[in-house]
């Protein structure tokens, strides 16, 4: 993944920039850098019968897809970079709206205040900051639609993908990830950012 990022880019939740430099000492300021998987790595291989984050222990009794399971887990166009507490915070959290605006969270405040993570009554939901929910949305769309994960697992209503695409359309960073993407892998783009 990090091969995107030959001249430098953009951190996935708080849109911090970053350079070359930023990638090979692993963070930006005191903050470590991570692949984010926007639909979870875990979920995508129990998607494909595998258990764990990769496609190596089928599920017993379950007739498991090794090709789809490694195409889905490596495919770029999940992979971003995130901050590692944030990514580490997340973790499968399903997205959602959340009511209020920003963090009191003491964890995020000083460096990225719209991170939004609570627990609702019986799961934690991660709501997207309004710099990423595009990308975000546009991300979980893709995965859905080229290998058909299902999107309940991963966002608490699947109609807000949609207003999170038209509200935070591509920027020229997320276009030139894309550009980047259709080069280094083999098969196809993302509709939802070049033809925007």
């Amino acid at each position: 993944m990090w091969q995107l990022y030959q001249a430098g880019g953009v951190e996935l939740y708080c849109r911090a920039a970053f350079t070359v430099a930023h990638v090979r000492h692993g963070r930006i300021g005191a903050n470590r850098l991570s692949v984010e998987h926007v639909y979870p790595a875990s979920m995508i291989a129990r998607h494909f019968g595998f258990q764990g984050r990769d496609c190596e222990r089928p599920i017993p009794g379950v007739v498991a897809s090794h090709a789809s399971c490694v195409a889905a887990l490596s495919d770029l166009h999940n992979e971003w970079p995130a901050y590692e507490r944030l990514n580490q915070s997340r973790s499968t959290a399903r997205f959602g709206d959340l009511p209020g605006e920003g963090t009191t969270d003491r964890r995020w405040t000083s460096f990225c205040p719209d991170f939004e993570r609570q627990r609702a009554p019986r799961e934690a939901v991660v709501e997207p900051t309004r710099y990423s929910s595009g990308e975000i949305a546009r991300t979980l769309l893709y995965m859905h639609f080229v290998y058909d994960l299902p999107l309940g697992d991963v966002v608490t209503d699947p109609n807000l993908l949609l207003r999170w695409h038209r509200d935070d359309p591509p920027d020229a960073h997320e276009r030139l990830r894309e550009q980047a993407i259709v080069r280094l892998q083999a098969g196809g783009a993302n509709p939802l950012v070049l033809l925007r």
